[in-house]
C-alpha cells in the first residue's frame, strides 16, 4: 500500500476537523492517517479504489479534481468527476478517526529524556476523564457513520467509471450479502445504537450467525442461498416479501444475542468489562445495564423476534407454490392430509353393528 495521504495538508484536514495545528504539526497527524487509511477505509473500498482515489488526489495542485489517474478509471471514460465527488466522503472520515486513533498520542512527545506532556508558556487546562471518555466517543462516532456515508454513496453511484470495479469487489458483496447490509438498514429495525456503525460492525458476527442458524433451516438451503445471493444484484419480487420479516427478524434475534458482549472488551491478555469513570466533574456517566434490566430487553427482543419466525414460516407454508425451492427442501413440512374415507363406528355398537361410510 502506498504512503499517499488522502489528506495531504492541514488545510484539508480543517475543512473536515477543526483542529489547532500549523503545517508543521501535520507530520504528527500524518501517521494517523495513514492508520486509518489502512484500519477503515482500506476495507470498505479496496486496496484498488483506495490506491486510485490517492493517485488521483496527489496528482492534483490542490485536490480539487484536475488531474486524472489512469488506475481505476473502470469503463466509464474519465474518473476525475467521480474520484472528486468520493474524495470529501472518504476525508470526512479519515479526519475524525484520525484524531479518535491519535488522541492520546497527540498531546505527548516522546524524546530523550523520556515521555512528556506536551505544552507551552500559556499553557491550556486538561480536560477531565469524563470530558475525555466523552469526546473520544463522539470523535468515533462521527468517523464511524461518516464511513456509512461512504458506502452509501458508492452503492447509490456503483455504475459509475472508476466506481464499476468496485460494484463487483468482494468489500461489495461482504457488505451488500446480508439480510442488514448496513447500519442505516440495521436501524430501521432496532434503533437503540448510539455508535450506529461501530455498534453494527460489533453485532456483525452475531448477526451472520442468526442468518445461518435461524434463516437458512427455515427457508432451506437452497432458497436461502439464492436469497443471499440476490442481495448483492436484484431481489426478486417473492423474496421482496420475504424480506420484510426477515430484516426485523434478523435485527431482534441479532440484538438480544449480542448485547451482552458488547459490554465486554477482548485483548490478548484478557476480557474486560466496560466501565465509565465517576467522579464530581461528571455531566454524564455510563453504566453497564443491571442485568435484570438487560434479561427483560432480550426477552421482549426474542418474543418480538419469534412473532415474525411465526409470520415467515406461515408466509412459506400458505404461499409454498410462489417458493418451489422452499417447496422442494427439507424445510417444508407438507400439511396433514384428512382421510375422509375412514370407516366411523357408531358408540354402543359391536365390530360388525352399525357403521356409516364418511
Amino acid at each position: 500500500m502506498s504512503r499517499l495521504l488522502v489528506i495531504k495538508n492541514i488545510k484539508e484536514f480543517q475543512d473536515h476537523y477543526p483542529i489547532d495545528y500549523t503545517e508543521n504539526g501535520f507530520n504528527r497527524l500524518a501517521r494517523f492517517i495513514r492508520i486509518v487509511q489502512r484500519d477503515y477505509i482500506k476495507p470498505v473500498l479496496g486496496e484498488e479504489l483506495l490506491e486510485a482515489l490517492l493517485a488521483y488526489h496527489n496528482n492534483t495542485s490542490d485536490g480539487s479534481g484536475s488531474g486524472e489517474s489512469e488506475s481505476g478509471s473502470g469503463s466509464g471514460g474519465s474518473p476525475s468527476s467521480c474520484y472528486a465527488s468520493l474524495l470529501p466522503y472518504v476525508q470526512e472520515a479519515v479526519a475524525s478517526l484520525a484524531i479518535f486513533e491519535g488522541f492520546s498520542q497527540l498531546e505527548i512527545s516522546i524524546g530523550a529524556h523520556g515521555i512528556v506532556q506536551n505544552s507551552n508558556d500559556n499553557e491550556k487546562q486538561a480536560i477531565y476523564s469524563s470530558q475525555r471518555v466523552n469526546a473520544q466517543r463522539d470523535i468515533l462516532r462521527q468517523g464511524m457513520n461518516a464511513i456509512e456515508d461512504i458506502l452509501e454513496y458508492l452503492e447509490e453511484n456503483k455504475h459509475q467509471g472508476c466506481f464499476t470495479d468496485w460494484a463487483t469487489s468482494d468489500e461489495r458483496t461482504d457488505m451488500l450479502g446480508h439480510i442488514l447490509p448496513t447500519a442505516n438498514v440495521f436501524t430501521q429495525y432496532w434503533s437503540n445504537m448510539g455508535n450506529k456503525r461501530l455498534t453494527y460492525m460489533a453485532l456483525r458476527s452475531r448477526m451472520i450467525d442468526v442468518e445461518e442458524n435461524v434463516v437458512a433451516p427455515i427457508l432451506g438451503k437452497t432458497l436461502f442461498k439464492e436469497l443471499m445471493e440476490q442481495l448483492s444484484s436484484t431481489v426478486s419480487g417473492p423474496n421482496k416479501e420475504l424480506l420484510k420479516i426477515l430484516r426485523p427478524m434478523v435485527a431482534k434475534y441479532t440484538a438480544a444475542r449480542g448485547m451482552p458482549e458488547l459490554q465486554l472488551h477482548v485483548e490478548a491478555f484478557g476480557v474486560f468489562h466496560y466501565l465509565t469513570e465517576k467522579n464530581e466533574r461528571s455531566t454524564e456517566v455510563l453504566a453497564p445495564a443491571k442485568d435484570t434490566r438487560l434479561y427483560e430487553v432480550k426477552e421482549r427482543l426474542n418474543q418480538e423476534a419469534e412473532m415474525h419466525k411465526a409470520d415467515l414460516v406461515a408466509l412459506l407454508q400458505d404461499q409454498v407454490t410462489t417458493y418451489p425451492l422452499f417447496k422442494d427442501s427439507k424445510a417444508y413440512v407438507p400439511p396433514v392430509q384428512t382421510d375422509h374415507t375412514a370407516i366411523y363406528t357408531e358408540p354402543g355398537t359391536q365390530t360388525g353393528g352399525v357403521r356409516h361410510r364418511l
